[in-house]
């Protein structure tokens, strides 16, 4: 199966200590095309401010007071605390809110309540891409937050997608606007996908080819190759308004 690499919480804090710390770079090489393979990518937002009140949200989830777009939810009582989750644990996108202070043991009264969601295969790689977009990791998550799971307050509308977000929730979003991960089979590319490309598959030639003859004649046969840019190197030409 070749080589896997998995990073636990204890593992990415080793990463920033030890290693170089780059998040970005290290996501734009993971959605490398037919490099590697990101199964699953981890994001939480950790509340120690009290914005979220783990009762109250125990109780909009009992009373279905949220929109989702998973069916599937569960709460979990138990001596490290309560959990709840959206998605069920086969989904590609699933979202869990628990106390983490209780699950850590904590008797000083600290606050700390955890949002995690969890992305698998195709999505964890979209959520990458987005998240190299602007460089903005907590946009992104509240985008994708706000497109997947809304907690809300009823007004008798019979369409709950038309009640009013939570205050509580509203706040977690922070004005962010919704993101949709979603995979267009070979049309969704980026300039680190095509630099990983360029440089891990294809260095040695190009390096190779440039001692031989110079770039500019390289340049210049690619002009004169006669063959049509693809779908993909099109939209990225017009993402950075050179198309």
């Amino acid at each position: 199966m070749g080589v896997c690499l998995i990073m636990s919480g204890q593992g990415c804090r080793t990463f920033e200590t030890y290693g170089h710390g780059d998040w970005f770079g290290l996501l734009g090489t993971f959605i490398t095309p037919d490099a590697y393979n990101m199964t699953r990518l981890d994001l939480a937002f950790d509340d120690h401010t009290g914005l979220l009140d783990m009762n109250r949200l125990l109780d909009d989830t009992d009373d279905h007071y949220y929109v989702s777009r998973s069916r599937w939810w569960k709460v979990e009582y138990g001596s490290e605390g309560t959990s709840i989750y959206h998605g069920s644990p086969k989904s590609d996108v699933r979202f869990r809110i628990y106390d983490k202070a209780a699950e850590r043991g904590l008797l000083d009264g600290s606050h700390w309540i955890r949002v995690e969601m969890q992305l698998r295969d195709k999505l964890a790689s979209s959520m990458a891409a987005e998240i190299l977009k602007d460089l903005n990791v907590g946009r992104s998550f509240c985008g994708v937050l706000r497109n997947y799971l809304t907690y809300r307050d009823p007004n008798g509308d019979s369409n709950r997608s038309r009640w009013p977000l939570a205050d509580y929730w509203e706040k977690l979003l922070a004005g962010a606007e919704a993101v949709r991960l979603w995979t267009a089979p070979g049309v969704e590319y980026n300039i680190f996908r095509l630099e990983r490309f360029l440089v891990d598959q294809c260095g040695a030639a190009i390096r190779c080819y440039n001692d031989l003859y110079g770039f500019p004649e390289l340049m210049e046969k690619i002009k004169l190759r006669g063959v049509r840019t693809s779908l993909k190197y099109q939209l990225l030409l017009q993402q950075a308004g050179k198309g």
